[in-house]
């Protein structure tokens, strides 16, 4: 929680990358208030700004590429803004993430953010891994056009466990 803007991160120059920004409360983009830098598969939920949005970028020289943004504000201008740039995507914690307490931010299933991302911007960012530790990019298993997915955790499916007795 902080008096004005950036609640969760006022990014002003580096990279911020593979960041899960939860839980801030303030007047103005409670979770990231960007004005440069290069913000990269990071996932931003469940602030709350009571003025303006949960994300703001108020400079054009900042870079957001394959974020996730999920219930930040009723304000969604900036987001729509932020959300067209390449790899950006939107919505609602019950479209995009799996619901289970232990892994409550990461993608389930058919989330629209599986493969949405820019593999172009992750390769010229050097990141390999998400938050977790998994390949950003890995083609084992899946399509040969997979790509990298929004948010700061790439999807994994689980297996199916048969018991036979």
């Amino acid at each position: 929680t902080s008096g004005e803007q950036g609640g969760g991160v006022y990014l002003k120059g580096g990279v911020l990358a593979n960041a899960l920004i939860l839980s801030n409360k303030t007047t103005s983009a409670a979770g990231v208030w960007q004005e440069g830098g290069t913000m990269i598969n990071c996932t931003v939920a469940d602030n709350v700004a009571t003025k303006d949005d949960g994300f703001q970028v108020v400079s054009s020289s900042g870079k957001s590429y394959n974020n996730l943004f999920a219930g930040d504000t009723e304000h969604a201008a900036s987001i729509a803004d932020a959300v067209t740039r390449a790899g950006n995507r939107a919505g609602t914690k019950a479209e995009l993430f799996s619901g289970r307490k232990s892994k409550a931010y990461h993608l389930k299933a058919g989330s629209p953010a599986v493969d949405a991302g820019d593999n172009a911007a992750v390769e010229e960012c050097g990141l390999t891994t998400d938050l977790d530790g998994n390949d950003r990019i890995w083609l084992k298993g899946r399509r040969k056009d997979a790509a990298v997915d929004a948010g700061c955790y790439e999807f994994t499916s689980v297996g199916t466990m048969v018991i036979v007795r």
